[in-house]
C-alpha cells in the first residue's frame, strides 16, 4: 500500500517527521511507538482503510512494511 494520506497519518500518529518513514523503518525506533502511539496508529488505520487492527497484531509488527501488510488485511510473519 502506498497511500500518501495513510503514510502521513501514520507519521503524525508516531511522531515521525514528514517524509522520514519508509518500509524498512523500525517501529521501535520511532519516538511515538508507545501505548498512546499504538492507539493512534490503530485509529489511523481504521479511519484510512476501514481495517480493524488488534493490539496483538500491532505489537507483532517490527517495521513499517509489517504495519502496511496489516492495512492490506494480510497477516504479519
Amino acid at each position: 500500500m502506498s497511500d500518501p494520506a495513510l503514510l502521513a497519518g501514520l507519521e503524525h500518529a508516531l511522531e515521525a517527521s514528514p517524509g522520514t518513514m519508509n518500509p524498512n523503518s523500525v517501529l521501535e525506533d520511532l519516538p511515538g511507538w508507545d501505548s498512546l502511539g499504538h492507539l493512534a496508529t490503530i485509529a489511523v488505520i481504521d479511519e484510512q482503510t476501514g481495517v480493524t487492527v488488534s493490539a496483538d497484531d500491532l505489537r507483532a509488527c517490527r517495521t513499517l512494511a509489517d504495519l502496511l501488510q496489516l492495512c492490506d488485511g494480510a497477516p504479519t510473519s
